[in-house]
């Protein structure tokens, strides 16, 4: 059995990327994260909620054109149809 995932560029066929894959506990412990963040988000008030979304947006939008590239690099997408991936994300939030 593989302990990596390998990103590999479906364009040019290049290695992009070699991630360690998690053991069973550190995705457990990922998990319990996960869910005690929940526990804490729902209880926000939607005041917070949209103030943090909204900043999760603006980030996007910075950062628009580095994520668009990195979108292209590893799903092979035209970079117009991972800008308007990411526009569809900002526009969501």
């Amino acid at each position: 059995m593989t302990k990596n995932l390998i990103s590999i560029n479906p364009y040019n066929e290049k290695v992009i990327k070699v991630y360690d894959l998690d053991t069973p506990t550190k995705i457990e412990s990922k998990l319990k994260l996960a869910d005690d963040v929940f526990k804490i988000w729902k209880d926000q008030e939607i005041s917070e909620r949209i103030a943090l979304l909204s900043e999760v947006s603006n980030i996007l939008e910075e950062r628009i054109d580095y994520l668009s590239e990195l979108i292209t690099i590893e799903m092979g997408k035209p970079i117009n149809e991972s800008i308007a991936e990411i526009n569809k994300c900002i526009f969501f939030l």
